[in-house]
């Protein structure tokens, strides 16, 4: 074989690696993509099933003071809450930072700013005040931050295998 033909033929060879690479990273992206979507719907949608079912519990009892209804004693992150007062301000319980007055009311699941960072809240009127329970958004930035982390790493490597491959 000549070298013209060899120097032709090593030049296909590149030109189906690289197409096949570019290939493999689009559908890698659209996969990885979704992926991150599914992880961060999970993850909130456990951050709203913890604050429903403490709201719950907190509205079964709703002649006890909100400071003798049980503590969130699992292991995930904690869950703050504030009493809603009524002038139509929040009090925090514990260790709970301000909330804003637009915040303290009766809400569905909602995702805002409270103390600078990402929470999901749910408010609910129980007896003649009521409760604005929340959690921090961080935790799922966090392991979000990871997951993407470590997308960056494998997908280059996996690419560079797809390209020596082909």
């Amino acid at each position: 074989m000549s070298a013209a033909a060899r120097g032709r033929l090593r030049r296909h060879a590149l030109r189906t690696a690289a197409l096949a690479t570019a290939l493999v990273a689009v559908g890698l992206g659209v996969v990885l993509a979704a992926t991150d979507a599914l992880v961060s719907r999970n993850l909130t949608a456990a951050i709203d099933g913890r604050l429903d079912q403490w709201m719950t519990q907190a509205a079964a009892q709703p002649n006890v003071s909100v400071s003798h209804i049980d503590p969130d004693n699992d292991f995930d992150a904690p869950l703050l809450s504030w009493v809603m007062q009524p002038d139509g301000g929040c009090q925090p319980v514990g260790t709970a930072p301000a909330l804003p007055g637009r915040l303290c009311a009766a809400t569905p699941l909602i995702t805002a700013e409270v103390a600078g960072n990402s929470f999901r809240l749910l408010g609910k009127r129980i007896g003649d005040g009521g409760l604005v329970v929340g959690a921090s958004l961080v935790p799922t930035g966090q392991q979000l931050g990871e997951l993407i982390l470590a997308e960056l790493v494998v997908g280059p490597l996996l690419l560079a295998l797809v390209f020596v491959g082909a």
